[in-house]
């Protein structure tokens, strides 16, 4: 899509409770059980909830309603009442939950509430993007439709439904706005991704399968003269020059990449269970793992761009985390949990990482990424859910528990 002090109320139950017996057992060359607790910020969070990209505020939904919550301490701020889902803009200036198309609430902002295209009735079967200045989605009626989400006021896009119908509602299905907020990348059918201006111009086809924004590129899959996915290759076309097109040989877009900050660059997972590092200037792909322990789970890059982390499942045994040198491509394991069937691992900043593993119970622990030093936190073990960072910011929603901490 982008961490202790210590958040909580006065409600907060978990401060004098002693770790339990651990359900997974964690191998690692240095592993400790002191971590501080993740503090109970919501005992209802029964709903979405998220940190925002820039980490400076977690915003959650719960049986009183939408709250956002300062990483820096405070007290919850209730700013609308309970809804299904939220979304916010990159730079978290403001929340935007679901209406007669969209309602927006300030966040970092200090503009008031405003309806968000009021004349249009938003279509649910098919996903919205958001830029910091825009919201496209899909229309009740059919069409694609822009809107500013400052403003207020929609355009509809000039975009006819596509011939076979079968994989989307309406004329195209939203999926990313470029970096510089000025493009639209869309699915139009079932395989075919196009391009058109936030103003209803410059709609171009770009015949990539599945696709992405990577600065001023475009990266993605494409198909064969039978309308097969090619699993060897990427190609790659820029916004900025309708001729300038190339390929990347090696391996096709996975279904999670993360672009590496700083670099026009690609980790991922692909289709056969390695890591790769994409580099979309020196048109080559590089194989950091791979082997009998397959990559499982999505890639993730720290902020400063330097080391991927990742996951390997061990039949039997249980999961792993390691992490990778970009540059060098050295590998170090950081920590194997013997029991788990599901590993994920997340950046805390450039030089710490969250394990999160669960099987017969959960385990969360923090990862030193310079000593690899591994250090459980304390939550309770039956805390099987979501588990998200931003910043130093770790957020965990379980079972209708949301935990907020910076350990």
């Amino acid at each position: 899509m982008h961490g202790l002090f210590i958040i909580f109320l006065s409600t907060v139950l978990l401060a004098d409770v002693s770790v339990p017996p651990l359900p997974l057992k964690i191998r690692a060359e240095v592993y400790r059980e002191d971590g501080p607790a993740l503090r109970l910020v919501s005992g209802t969070a029964t709903g979405h909830s998220a940190l925002t990209p820039d980490g400076r505020y977690l915003i959650y939904i719960d049986s009183g309603g939408l709250f956002v919550m300062s990483t820096k301490g405070g007290q919850p701020r209730k700013i609308g009442a309970a809804a299904p889902y939220f979304r916010f803009t990159p730079d978290a200036q403001y929340v935007l939950v679901p209406g007669s198309a969209w309602r927006r609430l300030s966040l970092g902002s200090q503009d008031g509430p405003i309806d968000v295209a009021p004349k249009e009735r938003r279509h649910q079967l098919c996903g919205s993007a958001f830029s910091n200045e825009h919201v496209a989605f899909i229309t009740a009626q059919g069409p694609m439709a822009v809107a500013s989400i400052l403003e207020g006021t929609s355009i509809r896009l000039p975009v006819e439904p596509p011939v076979d119908r079968r994989c989307h509602a309406g004329a195209g299905c939203p999926r990313a706005f470029s970096p510089d907020g000025k493009w639209l990348l869309f699915q139009h059918g079932c395989y075919d991704n196009e391009l058109i201006r936030v103003d209803g111009t410059h709609r171009r086809f770009i015949g990539l399968v599945s696709a992405m924004f990577v600065d001023d590129l475009v990266v993605g899959s494409v198909e064969d003269k039978n309308g097969r996915i090619v699993f060897d290759r990427v190609e790659v076309v820029s916004l900025s020059d309708k001729k300038k097109r190339w390929k990347v040989k090696g391996t096709m877009l996975g279904s999670q990449p993360r672009r590496v900050p700083g670099k026009r660059a690609i980790l991922q997972r692909d289709s056969e269970y390695r890591l790769v590092l994409i580099d979309l200037e020196k048109m080559k792909m590089r194989v950091l793992h791979q082997g009998d322990e397959r990559v499982t789970n999505s890639a993730e890059v720290t902020p400063d761009g330097k080391r991927g982390l990742y996951t390997t499942q061990h039949q039997k045994v249980g999961c792993a985390v390691h992490q990778v040198d970009l540059e060098s491509g050295k590998r170090q394991r950081l920590a194997l949990v013997e029991g788990a069937s599901q590993c994920f691992i997340k950046p805390l900043g450039n030089q710490r990482a969250v394990m999160y593993a669960w099987g017969k119970g959960a385990v969360v622990a923090t990862i030193d990424l310079k000593t690899a030093v591994v250090q459980r936190l304390d939550v309770p073990p039956d805390s099987i859910g979501n588990l998200s960072t931003a910043g130093k910011s770790v957020t965990l929603n379980a079972n209708g528990r949301l935990y907020l901490g910076r350990p």
